[in-house]
């Protein structure tokens, strides 16, 4: 059976499960330079005996499950509720964020000394898995010419659509109380890209439709700008000479195309990425309302692929599922807008937190942040 474990209360401590962790995968790609990072003493592991246990989007049996966890899996505490009922937790694999029940989880910290965190969605815990690895990618790209201070965007209708960073990239934004990522847009900023800034750049890497596939194949690619039998990808890339590039594709996949080709041409996508010394952050995809099953899956392999590679994961889907009733449009696959439409999607008042493309902008600002401070600074 699978538990939610459901609140009682208990004053019998449980045992500490001495759990070794697995051994991490061997990587076989010759481009992967180091390991996966991870964090090497659990804060918790999940309890025996009782069956997986969900992991939700939020702290309540309201909130979507996003996966299963099972016995003795070891966990991070980023945060807990007020009375430490739920606890938000990271898989140590650094590709799983979400909300447990407390009782079902044997903590091996003082969680008093933890923030309470009920409320607000943490977009710092959205950007994972910033490893040995991604350093040694983003040299290797300094060594070719690419330029610290740009990223390309790589995806579909949801990544080209204006919605996402042009207003960012224009100055029509308001960040609030995130003003500590003021800093990074000024930095990402600086260069120019397509006649403008990274942010406000229409990307040759991205267009309505596509599928993963599709970024790879030279006859979608803008033939005003691409070379003979260039791919987009690899036209972008060639234009642009990114350090980083945000890559979300999948959403259409999920309608016809096989998981196995999705996984192939996700680790193609990778490969070119990594040959090119451009950081690949690979973004998990978020709902799509009649094929929640398939996007599990999809998000699986999203995260296997990440993890195989090192690389660093955006979990986007976990912020779209956070609040799950607003963030979607009527049309189920596409990020819902704020009351007052494209004008308020950089507008990062707590009243417009809950729609989707709000939450694009505001969590692909926390990503570039982390690439800046952890990567960037940390290289010069």
């Amino acid at each position: 059976m699978t538990y939610d474990r459901s609140a009682r209360a208990t004053a019998t401590m449980r045992v500490l499960c001495a759990v070794i962790m697995a051994c991490l995968l061997q990587i076989s790609n010759q481009a992967q330079a180091s390991p996966p990072y991870q964090q090497t003493n659990p804060d918790a592991y999940v309890a025996t005996g009782d069956g997986p246990l969900r992991l939700r989007a939020g702290p309540g049996l309201n909130h979507a499950v996003l996966d299963l966890l099972d016995d003795g899996t070891p966990l991070a505490i980023l945060g807990r509720t007020s009375d430490s009922i739920w606890l938000e937790v990271r898989t140590l694999d650094q590709l799983r964020n979400g909300w447990v029940f407390g009782e079902y989880v044997d903590v091996r910290i003082n969680l008093n000394r933890l923030d309470t965190s009920s409320g607000p969605l943490n977009f710092r815990a959205l950007i994972s898995n910033i490893s040995p690895n991604a350093h040694h990618i983003y040299q290797q790209g300094q060594q070719l010419g690419n330029r610290a201070n740009v990223f390309a965007k790589v995806g579909d209708s949801i990544t080209v659509s204006y919605h996402m960073l042009q207003p960012i990239g224009e100055g029509h934004y308001d960040l609030g109380d995130y003003d500590y990522l003021q800093p990074a847009i000024d930095f990402f900023s600086e260069a120019d890209v397509h006649g403008t800034n990274a942010f406000a750049a229409t990307s040759v890497a991205a267009q309505v439709g596509w599928t993963a596939a599709a970024v790879l194949m030279p006859k979608f690619a803008d033939p005003s700008q691409c070379q003979l039998n260039e791919s987009p990808l690899v036209c972008e890339y060639r234009l642009t000479q990114p350090a980083f590039a945000l890559i979300m594709l999948g959403t259409n996949d999920t309608g016809y195309v096989p998981a196995v080709d999705y996984q192939h041409n996700l680790e193609r996508i990778i490969d070119i990425s990594i040959e090119m010394g451009v950081v690949p952050v690979l973004s998990t995809i978020p709902p799509r309302t009649g094929y929640e099953d398939t996007v599990l899956r999809f998000n699986q392999i999203v995260r296997d692929v990440a993890r195989r590679y090192d690389i660093p994961l955006w979990d986007y889907h976990y912020a779209m599922a956070y609040f799950e009733n607003t963030s979607l449009t009527y049309d189920g696959v596409h990020p819902s807008l704020p009351p007052r439409g494209h004008d308020d999607v950089a507008i990062f008042k707590q009243a417009n937190l809950p729609y989707g493309y709000v939450l694009r902008n505001l969590s692909a600002l926390h990503v570039l942040d982390a690439l800046w401070q952890q990567i960037v600074l940390e290289a010069e």
